[in-house]
């Protein structure tokens, strides 16, 4: 009994220094992740590539699906590149609780050395942007050609709809590998984290897997709303284009401009979802609570989508469900044109005797431009 008494003792003295070990601020230290995560981690990663793996079996109505995913990667890196400041603007302010603050004038020119910093801010978090250009073109576009197929072979009356499913499902097929890097982007845009290594250090330790896909069901409904918006404006825009330009093919610039028009009218539409959206993914688990001039508790983390609508229109005001708006409709219908124009481009220098690209197409490219 005394060598038992002696286990318990010693154990019951070594608790106090375990937690003593705790860190200051209550974070829990980073503990690798165990078997079941490896497995969730791995049925996701399957989700996400098992139907870019099919596709890549198949060709497309459109010419190969290897052109489809070399001029996804190459029209997502270059609007990427020349446009991430305007989506560092739009989620900083989409991220920004209560009433808007006049940003104070500087009376005196800043030196070289600052319009540097801050012009290179406007650039946090691109690195887990590029990140995903990969693999999310890898899945987005093949499982968007392959739904396509399938829907040219439906009588002609549904083939609009297959076209409309065929990017909603692309949407949903991605967001097992778009939601993270949005989560890790978003959240250094608006300077919560300094460098991608310490983001997902913190994120893994402060809210586990779930926090790399938070605001994921809101997202999914986002994708599914954009997708369905989008289409219905580009086919009509496409349509009275070649209704204008007759028989001939539309020009790069001309694609453009129907992409760029698409994009700033399905921008306006699906705002308000885009910044509940935002403030689900950038709020995290410790996002304090304050108290407004009317002495109710304000801020603290929404508890879901419909919480964040009804507490930013009563506390904000209706108005700040399209805040920052300017800035998105910018970034996305720029980001449509750049993209789809580099898109349809990239894929005719690819294979230049592929037939003529079907107006469902551009509904993918633009796809990709709906955050």
């Amino acid at each position: 009994a005394c060598p038992a008494a002696g286990v318990i003792v010693a154990s019951r003295r070594r608790a106090p220094a375990a937690s003593r070990a705790e860190p200051a601020g209550g974070l829990r230290p980073l503990q690798p992740p165990g078997p079941g995560i490896h497995r969730m981690l791995a049925a996701l990663l399957l989700l996400a590539l098992a139907p870019a793996a099919s596709a890549l079996q198949a060709a497309s109505g459109v010419g190969s699906v290897g052109s489809v995913f070399v001029a996804s990667c190459v029209g997502s890196l270059v609007q990427k590149l020349a446009l991430y400041p305007l989506d560092t603007l739009k989620t900083r302010a989409q991220h920004e609780r209560g009433p808007r603050r006049p940003a104070a004038v500087a009376r005196q020119p800043a030196d070289a050395s600052g319009r540097l910093r801050r012009a290179l801010s406007l650039y946090r978090g691109i690195t887990p942007a590029l990140l995903g250009v990969v693999p999310v073109s890898l899945v987005y576009m093949p499982v968007y050609e392959l739904c396509k197929g399938a829907a040219l072979r439906l009588p002609p009356g549904r083939q609009g709809l297959g076209k409309l499913l065929s990017g909603s499902m692309a949407g949903l097929a991605c967001s097992a590998v778009q939601v993270p890097t949005t989560v890790l982007k978003n959240r250094m845009q608006v300077s919560q984290y300094a460098t991608l290594p310490e983001a997902l250090r913190r994120v893994w330790a402060d809210e586990g897997l779930p926090g790399f896909y938070a605001g994921w069901a809101l997202a999914a409904l986002l994708d599914v709303l954009y997708a369905t918006v989008q289409f219905v404006c580009l086919e009509w825009l496409r349509g009275l284009a070649q209704g204008l330009a007759g028989a001939r093919a539309l020009r790069p610039w001309e694609n453009a401009l129907v992409g760029f028009a698409t994009g700033a009218f399905t921008a306006f539409c699906t705002e308000p979802l885009d910044v509940v959206k935002t403030r689900l993914m950038t709020q995290g688990r410790r996002e304090g609570k304050r108290e407004g001039a009317d002495g109710r508790a304000k801020g603290g983390p929404y508890r879901g989508a419909g919480d964040a609508i009804v507490r930013i229109a009563r506390d904000e005001g209706l108005l700040a469900l399209w805040r920052g708006l300017g800035p998105r409709m910018a970034y996305v219908a720029c980001k449509s044109a750049v993209w789809y124009g580099t898109y349809e481009t990239t894929r005719a220098l690819l294979a230049p005797a592929a037939p003529a690209p079907v107006s469902g197409a551009g509904g993918a490219a633009l796809g990709q431009a709906r955050s």
